[in-house]
């Protein structure tokens, strides 16, 4: 949790975050239109993230962690139905439209990713529970210029600051509606990664902080060429 021991810098925290929701909805306040379910409200969020340019490219590296990068670790499962299937999902994740979540996504929207040097968990989503034999695990690190936020530490500054809007301004309740997000929230705080501790997961905001181990996908995509090709 945050260290509020202190008042003045808790109001230091709380106050700044208000400034950039408040102008971020003052320059972008047209996009966020009315919503009638999860797949029209993800794509608002969507707008917003590539807004934030956090929709780039990642970067590509041969090696899987390169020895000047001391981020951590995280591993992105990718299951799919046929093999050409799971071809265009890797080439999605590398250059393509980002995925964000999926299902519920309860720590906001992003690219769900595994965290540390165990990758059985993202091994689960690549074979959907061991029911599937079509997947992967694609092995990135986080640049060390990311802002990591935990999921506890985002929550408490988002339950005080979204009280405080929701009592000062009337008319912007589909801004409100998105602030509930908590990938939305804090992409807009700067925030680049959602560290969920309970779960080891690490909810990726902006794909140009990941450096993706291009070596293992070449040899994952070939190898799903050749199988293809029996």
């Amino acid at each position: 949790m945050l260290d509020f021991s202190k008042e003045d810098i808790k109001n230091i925290v709380i106050d700044k975050s208000l400034k950039q929701l408040l102008l971020f909805y003052r320059d972008h306040k047209d996009i966020f239109t009315p919503f009638s379910n999860q797949k029209e409200k993800r794509e608002i969020i969507k707008k917003l993230y590539n807004i934030l340019e956090y929709d780039s490219k990642p970067q590509l590296n041969t090696e899987m962690k390169p020895a000047i990068v001391n981020g951590p670790l995280v591993h992105r499962g990718i299951s799919a139905s046929s093999k050409e299937e799971l071809i265009s999902y890797i080439r999605e994740f590398i250059s393509g439209e980002v995925f964000y979540g999926g299902r519920a996504s309860i720590y906001g929207t992003g690219i769900y990713t595994a965290v540390g040097e165990d990758i059985n968990v993202a091994s689960k989503y690549a074979t959907d529970g061991n029911t599937n034999d079509i997947g992967i695990v694609i092995t990135s690190v986080l640049k060390d210029d990311a802002e990591i936020i935990s999921s506890e530490d985002l929550r408490e500054i988002k339950d005080i600051v979204l009280e405080r809007l929701k009592k000062a301004y009337k008319n912007m309740d589909n801004y409100l509606n998105i602030l509930e997000d908590d990938g939305a929230f804090g992409a807009i705080l700067g925030y680049d990664a959602i560290y969920v501790k309970e779960k080891e997961y690490m909810v990726i905001l902006n794909r140009s902080k990941l450096i993706v181990y291009d070596n293992q996908i070449m040899h994952d995509l070939n190898r799903i060429s050749e199988e293809k090709s029996r």
